[in-house]
């Protein structure tokens, strides 16, 4: 077997290899925003360290300039819920490209490999790494290696002083250190959500297995149910449900105590509160559909908030199970604004979302 097969035959190396490129990772938001402010705020805090400060031998406004103004439109709310995912894709690349190998590698360059900035370009790696797929790290510091060779071929770096073609054998020794680490430490995370994933799909089957069990008990209980009923059947049936109803909760527990543990990662997007819980609200299984006619919203249409929508779906839908086995319980028809879900604003920073029912309510 070749060496090449040894080694994606393992199922880490495979997977991390293998794997679909994420040009913007699964929790995009965050690191995003993360890079974008650190440009938009840094580097003109950087020009005027390493100018007037701390003055390095070459510095490049240009540069400096160029990297913080790519980073603005990311820093902007509206572009994200607006322009589409592709287009934002290629100007982060464009945003990570200029701002950190770009940037770095050419004024490392231009100031002759100096400690301050060979120590910068380690960082500078580091968070390459961090902000995107390792792949496209390797792709990008090719690219930024590429144009800075280029650019001085054409005379557009101006070094402080001659230098040779390449940085010396201590300065490549850290360089290929720092990129080995960093994307060994890439793997690692990628590996971490791959185990988490699987781990999640096994609790799916497992629980997906043992709800077998109650749902063929209740199966039984339909057919003891039946007419003729006498009050020792009917007690029977009743036990043989409160069984059923410990073991889900028991399982459900379990699970709930699994998940916590996974902490899967999640994905987090800007998102109309009042339009998700619209749509919650339609996606519930009612137990009579012109119930849903009866549900009284009322929201401001221009609260967004940074959730992940299937968490919050699942949160409207558990508050509507109360809400209606509330009402139930009065004995009485629905009538309109019986449930009546509301979303406002209140604090800076807050949104309130409301569910008010006119059940039998809880006791103090």
């Amino acid at each position: 077997m070749k060496f090449e097969q040894l080694i994606l035959s393992r199922p880490y190396l495979k997977d991390v290899v293998t794997a679909p490129i994420e040009i913007i990772p699964s929790d995009w938001i965050t690191r995003i925003r993360f890079l974008s402010w650190t440009l938009l705020i840094g580097e003109p805090l950087y020009y005027l360290t390493w100018h007037l400060w701390l003055p390095e031998p070459r510095e490049s406004l240009l540069l400096r300039m160029a990297a913080a103004l790519l980073a603005v439109p990311m820093v902007i709310p509206w572009v994200h819920k607006t322009v589409h995912r592709r287009y934002l894709e290629w100007h982060w690349l464009v945003m990570a490209l200029v701002g950190l190998p770009l940037s770095f590698l050419a004024l490392n360059r231009m100031n002759a490999y100096d400690p301050v900035w060979m120590a910068s370009c380690v960082a500078m790696i580091y968070i390459l790494f961090y902000v995107t797929d390792w792949r496209l790290a390797l792709g990008l510091l090719g690219l930024a290696m590429a144009l800075v060779a280029g650019a001085e071929q054409v005379g557009l770096l101006a070094p402080a002083f001659p230098v040779a073609a390449l940085p010396g054998r201590s300065a490549m020794v850290i360089f290929a250190i720092a990129i080995v680490t960093a994307m060994m430490m890439s793997w690692s995370s990628l590996n971490l959500r791959r185990e988490r994933m699987r781990a999640a799909l096994v609790t799916i089957g497992v629980l997906a297995h043992e709800f077998r069990t109650p749902l063929a008990s209740a199966s039984l209980m339909i057919e003891v149910s039946r007419p003729p009923v006498s009050e020792e059947r009917l007690n029977a049936a009743q036990t043989k449900l409160n069984e059923i109803v410990r073991s889900l909760n028991a399982m459900i527990d379990y699970q709930l105590g699994n998940a916590r543990l996974l902490e899967v990662p999640r994905e987090f997007e800007p998102v109309n509160i009042g339009a998700a819980i619209a749509d919650a609200i339609s996606d519930y299984p009612l137990p009579c559909p012109a119930l849903r006619r009866l549900i009284s919203l009322d929201y401001d249409k221009k609260l967004y908030a940074l959730i992940h929508p299937a968490l919050l779906r699942q949160v409207i839908h558990n508050l509507l199970a109360n809400a209606i086995k509330a009402v139930q319980a009065t004995g009485r028809p629905f009538s309109y604004g019986d449930i009546a879900p509301r979303v406002t604003s209140g604090a800076p920073g807050m949104i309130y979302i409301l569910i008010r029912d006119r059940g039998v309510g809880i006791a103090p």
